[in-house]
């Protein structure tokens, strides 16, 4: 009899949900998709624009930055760093209601027709997909009944990570949004799980997170190698929520016997944030200066929406990165961990980290046996790069 009730108590332990339980680590992505409409790129820059407000701001990652669309109307022409395949548009809209057409040309005489879509005040999120085309200019041309605001314009296809190198400079120009593609970052955990997949996530930074109990929606970024961050901010559905922010120098993952890795979330418990801020008004956009610039290779986005709505979405994420150089288009020398200047490497690797005595060291004879005796033991992943001197520490509330 007592076997039994064991056994059955034993079977309810398993059975119960556990609050932290331990996240599994996504598949991962071999080549992440740029923004090409971003000023950070060389060359990319606004050729020309009509009735819109702010035009400029088309191309700016800050997420409190938006153009003014008026009624009836309105044009602008993107040019391009050079010839790029394009094949999504994606852009957030604020009380604008009509009609949006996107168009391409090689020399600003000859427009070929992209795609259009139609929305209401009630849409937020505005995408669109159309076959891959090579075009140098991208004409977004609007025709509304109700005026509103745009911001976080996004136009993606073929270009990747890879193909654009982004360097630690002390003459920088101004940030750079490594949460984006720009430097090789890599969304390596979500939770809860979106909707529709990880891919939009993974390639797009776009997160709809749905309806859950969980307190918070939480998204962790692998910058590839250690950055300066300055600042963070997302767009989000328009609602009160509180974004908060956790940098990490080696990210304390476990992985298990067939090699897959996890991260517990009860780390955040005993964590103090590098950043807080409150989206009160609910006005769907918000972003923070960290108290101090903080040097780190992992970050970790908390969203806590002030009640638990159906569903949550995160359109654009903005992760600012101070001391690097304009991205330059440059096949091949891109991707995770490049362009470092011998700064740059892996989490945990040699001295790259406050921690990094306990990297992974794939040069050691030993690192296998040391790393694997335990198939549950804590382990970093091996730097790609050379290893980094110790970050400058620094945590603190931020305020918006």
């Amino acid at each position: 009899m007592k076997s039994t009730l064991f056994a059955v108590f034993f079977g309810c332990c398993l059975a119960a949900p556990s609050s932290h339980a331990a996240w599994q680590r996504l598949g991962g992505l071999g080549k992440r998709p740029v923004n090409v409409a971003d000023a950070s790129i060389e060359g990319t820059k606004i050729s020309s624009s009509s009735g819109i407000g702010q035009p400029e701001n088309l191309l700016a990652f800050n997420p409190t930055s938006s153009s003014k669309l008026p009624a009836g109307a309105s044009q602008a022409v993107i040019s391009l760093n050079r010839q790029v395949v394009s094949n999504y548009v994606t852009f957030v809209v604020d009380g604008a209601e009509g009609r949006v057409s996107v168009s391409s040309s090689g020399d600003q005489q000859a427009w070929a027709p992209l795609s259009q879509a139609v929305f209401t005040a009630a849409d937020r999120s505005v995408t669109m997909r159309f076959a891959g085309v090579q075009a140098k200019y991208v004409r977004l041309e609007f025709d509304l009944s109700k005026a509103g605001t745009v911001r976080s314009l996004g136009i993606y296809g073929t270009d990747t990570d890879y193909d654009y190198k982004v360097r630690e400079t002390k003459n920088s120009p101004g940030p750079i949004n490594v949460g984006g593609a720009l430097g090789g970052s890599r969304v390596i955990y979500v939770n809860p799980s979106p909707e529709g997949g990880d891919e939009l996530a993974e390639k797009y930074n776009k997160f709809e997170f749905p309806e859950s109990p969980d307190k918070f929606r939480t998204v962790i970024y692998d910058l590839g190698q250690p950055r300066t961050l300055t600042e963070i901010g997302s767009v989000h559905s328009p609602r009160p929520v509180r974004l908060t922010a956790y940098t990490f120098e080696t990210l304390p993952e476990k992985e298990d016997w067939r090699h897959r890795l996890s991260f517990d979330p009860s780390v955040f418990e005993s964590m103090k944030p590098v950043a807080t801020v409150d989206d009160t008004r609910g006005l769907g956009y918000i972003k923070a200066k960290l108290a101090k610039s903080v040097r780190a290779r992992y970050i970790a986005l908390r969203w806590e929406p002030d009640f638990n709505p159906p569903g949550f979405s995160v359109s654009s994420v903005t992760v600012s990165a101070s001391g690097l150089s304009a991205a330059r288009y440059a096949p091949g020398e891109g991707g995770p961990g490049a362009g470092a200047n011998g700064q740059g490497g892996g989490g945990g690797a040699g001295e790259g980290g406050q921690n990094g005595q306990n990297g992974a060291n794939p040069a050691d004879p030993n690192w296998f046996n040391a790393a694997f005796a335990n198939p549950f033991s804590a382990v970093n992943i091996p730097a790609a790069a050379p290893p980094a001197p110790p970050p400058t520490a620094g945590v603190g509330n931020a305020s918006p």
